[in-house]
């Protein structure tokens, strides 16, 4: 626990566009991030990850 608790969090706010929660992980060299809650920054609303982003960017229509 002592290995992480001085550790800085970066949030992503849930309501930042795409474009920017992708430069926010890339500047930061991180795979993945937490999302911040819309109503509550202190609670997470969900992950996004590196792999979220093309995802998004080019949604497909077929269903797997």
């Amino acid at each position: 626990m002592d290995l992480i608790a001085n550790q800085k969090i970066f949030v992503v706010d849930a309501n930042c566009s795409i474009r920017n929660a992708a430069n926010h992980l890339i500047s930061r060299d991180f795979q993945q991030d937490p999302i911040a809650s819309p109503t509550d920054r202190e609670k997470t609303a969900g992950i996004l990850t590196l792999n979220d982003i093309p995802r998004q960017q080019n949604p497909s229509d077929e269903v797997i």
